[in-house]
């Protein structure tokens, strides 16, 4: 929105606020609207008697970003109002971004899930080759949208409080219920006595049980001290009540510092340089040569889909895992048909592949350089769970056939960094007393981003 709003308000280059000026001030952070007007540039309106800077420029804070150029011309306008310009440059205007309330609801989602499901059923009994597959999975996901769409509801996303009240004792209080936890899990993966496993389960709840209060405590009186200690007027306890706070969404990624450069092309050099794909000498297609696939069961579901963890961020196509269950727990068979059939043709679908990704910038770097963000991509939650599933055949299968080091500690159920530590302590200590002692220490980085996958292929093959 641009007009002759006629209010005051600092906000936008007035000495002082009206009542008017509070009023749009209010409203505006209500409905997450932001103004782009800069003070510095002058005022918008001029004649012999008065100056000021009724003439705003409003718009959503969820694209302010997009607006580049933003200025006051100075030139003739045959009015007292002066004109104003600036550039969108944008090719398309973001949705506004929101997740579906799952946790309330659910019920009504899988009664539409429940008069719609016989269709797939039939449906899956007919597909034979992978392309028909990947049309019923994204046939499946957009059931479960629409579903949600109809009978779920939505909130906005909004971003975490700037408010901080972590400090050293909560994080080693953290660490030692994390050491307890392992030490527990341990107890259990290696059969020890029921004593053992109760004593060091006690502690773990005990210290977790002592964690819980002292985090609620410590949040509470870090609250409280910020408001007693709080004396701006428009600071951050004004932006919190008033919902101000926004994100950055500028791309500062600028290879040759080249002022044209547009939002696209700042894109693609990002994408490219953390997602290169495939080179000239390289192949990406992996059809290796498989037997028999022992189909999945029941147990094998319910321990997937029992642990999965609420809350967590969905993909692209919002489904989080709480919708996912509901369908589960409807109807089992089904599920285990959809997931045994994608086992039988090897084949992992194209609609799952696709994911939302962020770029968060590493403390202390240099926004202009590609090196200096982290990646993070959110994968479709059904294509997570595939992968799950996908993880106990596989962990299964090399225990079977004994593929891994007995040296390896690394995503194992059973072994940790904590085993390690003292298996390498050990090892030092006998070596010390009986002949030279070196320990190297390599570290590959960015080892997944690098994979030569030719090679690794190759590898798999061999096994």
């Amino acid at each position: 929105m641009v007009g002759d709003f006629n209010c005051k308000s600092c906000s936008w280059g007035y000495d002082s606020d009206n009542y008017r000026g509070r009023r749009l001030s209010e409203f505006m952070a209500s409905n997450s609207l932001h103004v782009s007007n800069i003070s510095d540039y002058g005022p918008t309106f001029v004649n012999p008697v008065h100056s000021g800077f009724p003439d705003l420029t409003i718009i959503s804070t969820s694209i302010f970003n997009f607006i580049k150029n933003w200025g006051v011309l100075d030139m003739e306008s045959h009015s007292d109002h002066k004109y104003i310009y600036f550039q969108l440059v944008t090719e398309s205007i973001p949705e506004v971004d929101f997740y579906f309330k799952s946790k309330h609801g659910l019920g009504r989602f899988t009664k539409y899930i429940a008069k719609h499901l016989n269709h797939f059923k039939r449906k899956l009994k007919d597909i034979k080759n992978n392309t028909y597959f990947n049309a019923f999975i994204q046939d499946l996901t957009e059931l479960v949208q629409r579903a949600a769409f109809k009978t779920l509801k939505k909130k906005p996303k909004r971003l975490a409080q700037r408010f901080s009240f972590w400090n050293e004792e909560l994080r080693s209080t953290r660490n030692r219920v994390s050491k307890l936890f392992k030490i527990y899990l341990r107890a259990r993966a290696n059969n020890s006595s029921v004593d053992t496993v109760q004593s060091t389960g006690m502690a773990y709840r005990r210290a977790r049980a002592e964690y819980k209060k002292l985090l609620l405590f410590t949040k509470r009186k870090a609250w409280e001290s910020y408001c007693l200690n709080y004396n701006e007027r428009f600071g951050t306890l004004f932006n919190i009540v008033f919902n101000k706070f926004n994100s950055s969404n500028d791309i500062a990624v600028n290879p040759d510092n080249d002022p044209n450069l547009t939002i696209q092309d700042k894109i693609n050099y990002i994408m490219n340089a953390f997602f290169p794909g495939q080179s000239p000498e390289e192949s990406l297609i992996y059809s290796p040569e498989i037997g028999p696939v022992d189909p999945l069961i029941i147990e094998d579901l319910e321990i997937v889909f029992g642990n999965l963890k609420n809350g967590k961020a969905p993909g692209l196509d919002r489904i989080d895992y709480r919708m996912w269950r509901a369908v589960f727990n409807y109807d089992k068979n089904f599920m285990l048909d959809v997931f045994n059939l994608c086992f039988k043709l090897n084949y992992f679908p194209y609609c799952l592949r696709n994911a939302r990704i962020f770029f968060l910038l590493k403390d202390g770097k240099d926004p202009g350089v590609c090196s200096s963000y982290r990646p993070v991509c959110l994968l479709p939650t059904l294509g997570k769970i595939v992968e799950r599933l996908f993880s106990i055949k596989f962990n299964k299968w090399l225990d079977q056939n004994n593929i891994l080091h007995p040296k390896q500690f690394g995503f194992l159920e059973g072994k940790s960094c904590d085993l390690a530590i003292t298996e390498l302590v050990e090892t030092i200590k006998t070596r010390m007393q009986l002949e030279h002692l070196a320990l190297v220490s390599l570290d590959i980085k960015s080892a997944f981003d690098n994979m030569n996958w030719p090679v690794l292929f190759n590898i798999f093959t061999n096994i």
